[in-house]
């Protein structure tokens, strides 16, 4: 059996994920209208782009576990990978960026809430556990079995989506009570989150034999071969897991070199304002 374009058109419409989902919509609506301020000279307000990118998030979130991707995730390595760039690389940021920085007040209002968060998110911490929880799964035996179990599946998507959230956090933090770490500080920090990815992405795709041998006995997508699949798989680790973070440190540094000129700009003004 081979799968074809014309065979992409599998929803699962899994329940549980459709209630999940709708949870968490809910949660952030009523959280918008909940705790923002009503006076009129309040300053917390809703940013366009904040919108745009928590709907870009659920969208993405639809398509990784709804969508044919999530049922053909089971038959490509290249399509699971891709799931799986999608739940660590880009629906955490873009989650981190559509909330608002005051929505999250009350919960901060715990001391423990803050203490855990800034222990999660310490740049260590987070370097460790998000490249653990991705060796980990990338083991052909986990692997494997999360292929043969849907609730290993899911415990597997969740620890994605949680280590991403924690590991994108010192770049994208919404709130001052644990902030963005520094310009240089990012810099250094996705080029270490780099690492990792490159070299198992590396491994993945100058392989020459099936690291996993459950794709070898599973349809095929376009005719692809088991090894051929791999590749790609391999390809898309490096493309989301290296080449993605070394575009934003790039970004960083061009960020931090702006910035710096700005305040040179000012310190300058300041001490001509004062010789006067």
């Amino acid at each position: 059996m081979t799968l074809t374009w014309s065979s992409l058109g599998y929803w699962t419409w899994e329940p549980s994920i459709i209630v999940a989902l709708a949870m968490v919509v809910a949660a952030y609506v009523i959280a918008l209208a909940r705790f923002r301020p009503r006076s009129l000279w309040d300053e917390h307000i809703i940013a366009r782009r904040e919108i745009i990118s928590f709907s870009v998030a659920t969208l993405l979130l639809i398509v990784s576990l709804l969508s044919p991707l999530d049922y053909y995730s089971l038959y490509s390595f290249g399509v699971h990978m891709l799931q799986h760039m999608f739940l660590l690389y880009l629906i955490p940021p873009l989650l981190l960026l559509g909330i608002p920085g005051w929505a999250l007040k009350p919960v901060l209002q715990y001391p423990f809430v803050v203490k855990a968060l800034r222990f999660l998110t310490n740049p260590i911490v987070a370097i460790i556990l998000f490249n653990a929880v991705l060796t980990l799964w990338h083991l052909p035996e986990f692997w494997d079995y999360t292929l043969i179990d849907s609730t290993v599946h899911a415990m597997e998507h969740l620890s994605f989506l949680a280590v991403g959230i924690i590991a994108w956090w010192p770049v994208f933090s919404p709130i001052e009570e644990v902030p963005r770490m520094s310009y240089p500080g990012q810099m250094l920090y996705l080029f270490i989150q780099s690492l990792v990815p490159a070299i198992i992405g590396a491994f993945i795709t100058f392989s020459s034999v099936v690291i996993y041998p459950v794709y070898s006995e599973t349809p095929k997508l376009f005719g692809m071969t088991p090894l051929v699949d791999q590749q790609v798989a391999g390809l898309l680790m490096k493309l989301l897991g290296t080449l993605f973070l070394w575009i934003l440190v790039t970004i960083r540094f061009f960020q931090w070199f702006n910035h710096e000129e700005h305040e040179e700009e000012k310190v300058a003004d300041d001490r001509a304002l004062n010789h006067r």
